[in-house]
């Protein structure tokens, strides 16, 4: 498994962070969100390298999805959340 800030009830411009066990390489990362009652278009909240750290989206309930790349290899996860921010 892996360890993440991540609570289902955030406050506007919270830090955030997902962080995993070990020694696993964390190459890219991206986070996309999406508000979870629309079909509208994937907002982009953050992405970068290494460590995973963001700010929580505008007020609203949100699908959000974080797309890793591991080590800088081919190996890639996609992981996902509905989060409420207040």
């Amino acid at each position: 498994g892996f360890h993440r800030n991540l609570a289902d009830h955030l406050l506007l411009g919270e830090p955030l962070a997902v962080a995993f066990p070990g020694s696993l390489a964390i190459g890219s990362w991206r986070v996309q969100a999406r508000p979870a009652a629309a079909t509208g278009p994937v907002v982009g909240v953050a992405e970068g390298d290494g460590e995973i750290g963001f700010t929580a989206p505008d007020v609203g309930t949100w699908s959000m999805a974080i797309i890793v790349t591991f080590g800088g290899g081919p190996d890639a996860a996609t992981y996902y959340w509905e989060v409420r921010v207040h």
